[in-house]
């Protein structure tokens, strides 16, 4: 069964990241009812931003606190990008 319902995401903030060297931000995001606290925004050295979720250390290495489909994950990531990209244009546009 299908549900013509989605439940869309809203990134709640974004905090730039200040004097950081690869983590350019953290986000609130929340979807529905739950809300994730901890969502960074980092970049690579190469210049791509990719979006991670709150993470545990795990035995040898380390696991998502939480799960989200594929396709609600990227939707999520999306807006993440979206909003700190904003939040940095806003920022720039004030320092001037």
């Amino acid at each position: 069964m299908t549900s013509d319902v989605k439940e869309k995401s809203c990134v709640e903030a974004v905090s730039l990241a200040v004097d950081m060297d690869r983590r350019v931000a953290l986000a609130t995001v929340r979807i529905g009812d739950v809300l994730i606290k901890g969502v960074s925004v980092w970049r690579s050295t190469n210049g791509r931003l990719r979006v991670y979720f709150p993470s545990y250390k795990l035995g040898a290495g380390w696991d998502d606190a939480i799960y989200l489909p594929e396709e609600l994950r990227s939707e999520v990531e999306a807006d993440v990008i979206s909003a700190y990209k904003t939040a940095k244009a806003a920022a720039q546009k004030t320092d001037e």
